[in-house]
């Protein structure tokens, strides 16, 4: 950034990467001119959304997550799925190699839509821990 080389955008592949590249573009006076597309949707990637900071966020979708992830479980404790005795050798995929869970694209466009229906359904949000971790 130092160098004054042209930078198009920058994009953050974990949810504290946003905040911080709009607070180091803030510092220097280059809010707006460099674009910036975070990750998740943490408070402060959003809040940073509603003042321009931030052009856009790709948010993941936990509760789908938590979602297929307990199903597809399910389905094989309950033996709902054909079970091979060696996985590796099966003529066909007992499970999915791959589930889609979706994302959402945040921007100011849909931001106020967004924060109404997680307020709506807090439960498809971050899971909320009632007491700290501790390790064992």
């Amino acid at each position: 950034m130092n160098k004054k080389e042209k930078i198009d955008g920058i994009i953050c592949l974990e949810a504290s990467g946003g905040p911080g590249a709009a607070d180091v573009l803030h510092r220097m006076d280059l809010t707006r001119k460099i674009k910036i597309v975070a990750f998740d949707k943490d408070p402060q990637t959003l809040d940073a959304i509603e003042h321009g900071l931030i052009t856009a966020t790709i948010a993941q979708k936990p509760y789908v997550m938590a979602f297929y992830g307990v199903r597809l479980l399910d389905d094989l404790h309950h033996n709902a799925v054909h079970e091979f005795k060696d996985w590796a050798t099966a003529p066909t995929a007992p499970l999915p190699t791959f589930v889609d869970t979706g994302t959402a694209i945040i921007d100011s466009t849909n931001l106020a839509i967004f924060r109404k229906a997680l307020a709506e359904a807090p439960e498809a949000g971050y899971l909320k821990v009632s007491r700290p971790y501790k390790s064992p």
